[in-house]
């Protein structure tokens, strides 16, 4: 991404501090919380081992990799391997480069010259000029982070300097900490301006003054006022400011052409000139190297700007060819190529046929699913390619995108067969070629994935080991070799240290779709699962079994009640009530344990105990449309017997009748109660019926279930500290 627009590009992170104090770049706004746990068994986004990947060490590539580990992967999978230094320019920057370690910096310099500690936000909207579809003109509501982390730094160094020169309690630093406050003050709106000093200022003082008025008026967005006093200050030879001033005044007018995200235009093409031609005169003054390779960035940058087309050509040149880098001016030039590079794919700039690296980039990210028409024209683009070219990348890129039903499944797989394993394509091309192998001839592949995982398990990252394993899963023959590759530990979920293990998303899939009640309980009660999932499954089971209350589960829910009552108590002595699985005792039980649902809950994952209400109302069940199975489901686990298909199938029958949990149960406790008003139980649950309306899911008869339990609550059991907890019923 251009370095005017997006921080998490940060092409002058690598210049100094100085220049970014001014220059730093912009990015859009983060939304608030709140943030749930991820259920992630494998990263979609990034290797497991960048540095190994890097290296070579490729493992199984995603085609959903973040476009830095894409553009690695072509360079492996070209024989190109990467240099060292373009594989340390390639890894991204820690997330806390300076961080809030910079605002700390500035916060301690302040309180040494006497102020209180404070929390500026770097974050700014602006009203952005453009050319709306019709030719109107109209504007945009731009976030973007102004003042970057470094700009504190710089300012908490310069005061540091400031203090040492002058001394604490000096007005001369009480007054440079006054209108640098008022420099920040422009970060995240129109704030104010520095005062102009007096004849009796010192010169250094002065010099740092023109640098606050500059810098304020870059941060204000006036960025024709911020070039022209950057250019006064670059005419000042005794200016400590100086040597850095020419190239923020081309970076005033270049944030001035193009500081929206998205635009394939420069705002203000003029600006993008001027900003040329100032960054030409850096380059053609020796004693302004130190911001050499800044400018020759902000000029890269312009260039992608003004011309896409060209830039990305000549970038996807450069970056074909392995580099060495033996400066850090080298390693700024290979990530500033590699920046620009992705910010031109981020605005749809498309590559050039004979450009194999970018046509590459855009074929291998093809989003959708892999049956749809928009993968399936990609795919048939790269079977192509493979066949013109003749080479791994390209294979990869074929293989990565081909449905099963493939015409060319057949002859892809022979090619993979013929990988070398000392190839960085060797495990991608392999893993595809199970997969496509998967369909016709299952039972082939589980023992060769036995024998993959039992040499090279250790050697394997998270991710390739659940690849593997997700394919054996559906290669299985019956259940229990399902349920022995079910699961997986919650490698990445970014909030928890959690070790459990979790179901699979084709696992969760086939039990929720597929299954019926006999197998859950049978896949409840195997020892093959964990204790934690025994219990999820257990609490599935049983919950449809009551729901269905069909004359000869009740053995089944049973069952289930048992596995449940090994980590909760409240199940060892659940029974029954006559011929019904819907009794008061149950439908009490069920009120008390919100965690209980239908079906398996994909994401986001409910962290909270089955018996304790979850303050995101992710509680019981909403609807059956989990029992609904999509165009892009898989198909049923080949081991199901007729049986098994017709008794799943009478269940979702069944089933989608069911109303949302607070209806359902208030309905089954209200006739229940009706029946027997003097049951120990009544008012207990009219109370958790009103709760469930608060914290369960809505539908037309919410607020009907509510004031009936609400009212017969209060009209039979008046006293009761139930009715006591109970003083409002919910719409």
């Amino acid at each position: 991404m251009i370095s005017w627009v997006r921080s998490h590009s940060p092409r002058l992170l690598w210049a100094t501090l100085a220049a970014l104090s001014i220059a730093g770049l912009a990015n859009p706004a983060h939304a608030c919380g709140p943030f749930f746990p991820d259920k992630a068994l494998f990263n979609a986004n990034q290797p497991d081992d960048p540095t190994a990947f890097l290296a070579g060490e490729v493992q199984i590539f995603e085609r959903t990799y973040a476009p830095r580990w894409r553009f690695a992967a072509w360079r492996q999978f070209s024989g190109r391997p990467l240099t060292a230094s373009e594989q340390v320019a390639i890894l991204p920057l820690p997330a806390d480069y300076s961080g809030t370690r910079a605002r700390e910096a500035w916060n301690k310099a302040r309180t040494q010259a006497g102020a209180k500690p404070e929390w500026i936000s770097g974050d700014k909207w602006m009203e952005i000029p453009q050319v709306g579809e019709s030719g109107e003109a109209t504007t945009v509501s731009y976030g973007f982070t102004n003042c970057h982390d470094d700009a504190f730094q710089v300012a908490a160094e310069t005061l540091e300097a400031r203090l040492a020169l002058y001394g604490q309690g000096s007005p001369v630093v009480a007054d440079w900490l006054a209108n640098q406050e008022a420099v920040f003050s422009n970060c995240s709106e129109r704030g104010g301006l520095p005062v102009e000093l007096g004849a009796w200022a010192p010169a250094a003082l002065r010099a740092d003054r023109a640098y606050q008025f500059a810098a304020a008026y870059f941060y204000r967005g006036d960025f024709d006022q911020a070039a022209q006093r950057f250019l006064a200050i670059s005419q000042d030879a005794e200016s400590s400011w100086h040597g850095i001033a020419l190239y923020l005044a081309a970076r005033s007018y270049a944030r001035k052409a193009a500081l929206l995200e998205g635009l394939k235009t420069p705002l203000d093409p003029a600006a993008g000139e001027e900003a040329k031609k100032l960054a030409r005169q850096v380059l053609g003054d020796p004693t302004r190297s130190r911001w050499h390779a800044a400018t020759r960035t902000l000029l890269d940058s312009l260039e992608a700007r003004l011309n896409p087309q060209k830039r990305l050509d000549d970038l996807a040149s450069a970056l074909s060819r392995p580099r060495q880098g033996k400066t850090d001016e080298d390693l700024q030039a290979i990530r500033s190529d590699l920046t620009d590079l992705l910010y031109l794919r981020d605005l749809g700039i498309v590559a050039d046929s004979k450009n194999d690296l970018g046509e590459w980039l855009d074929l291998v990210w093809t989003e959708g699913d892999p049956t749809g028409v928009e993968v399936r024209a990609a795919a048939t683009k790269a079977l192509e390619r493979w066949r013109e070219r003749k080479s791994s990348v390209w294979l990869i890129a074929a293989l990565a995108l081909a449905a099963p039903d493939s015409d060319a499944a057949s002859e892809l797989v022979t090619a993979a067969q013929k990988i070398p394993e000392k190839d960085p394509a060797y495990w991608t091309a392999t893993y595809h070629r199970l997969r496509l192998t998967l369909r016709d001839d299952p039972r082939s592949i589980r023992p060769e994935i036995g024998r993959i995982l039992a040499k090279n398990g250790k050697r394997f990252g998270p991710s390739a080991e659940f690849r593997l394993r997700s394919l054996r899963a559906e290669s299985a023959e019956n259940l229990s070799e399902f349920l022995a590759d079910a699961s997986g530990p919650l490698t990445y979920d970014w909030q928890s240290d959690s070790t459990d293990r979790v179901f699979s998303p084709l696992a969760e899939e086939q039990l929720n779709l597929y299954l019926p009640l006999s197998r859950l309980v049978e896949a409840a009660e195997s020892p093959t699962l964990d204790a934690r999932l025994r219990s999820e499954v257990a609490a599935l089971a049983w919950t449809r079994a009551v729901l269905l209350n069909r004359t000869g589960d009740s053995k089944l829910a049973l069952r289930a009640a048992a596995v449940l009552a090994t980590a909760d108590p409240t199940f060892r002595s659940w029974k029954p009530s006559g011929t019904s699985l819907r009794g008061l005792e149950t439908v009490h039980l069920l009120l008390n344990h919100p965690g209980f649902e239908v079906h398996l809950r994909e994401l986001p994952l409910r962290s909270t105990p089955f018996d304790e209400i979850d303050s995101f109302r992710r509680n019981w069940w909403c609807s059956v449309s989990p029992f609904e199975a999509s165009s892009e489901a898989m198909s049923p686990p080949k081991w199901l017997s007729e049986t098994d298909r017709a008794e799943r199938a009478a269940e979702v029958a069944a089933l989608g009748e069911i109303a949302a949990a607070p209806t359902f149960l208030g309905r089954a406790a209200i006739a229940a109660i009706e029946q027997i008003p003097q049951h120990a139980l009544a008012a207990e649950t009219l109370y958790l019926v009103v709760r469930a309306t608060r914290y369960g899911c809505s539908d037309d008869e919410n607020g009907v279930i509510s004031k009936q339990a609400f009212t017969l609550l209060h009209r039979r059991y008046p006293t009761s500290e139930w009715a006591t907890k109970t003083p409002y019923w919910y719409d």
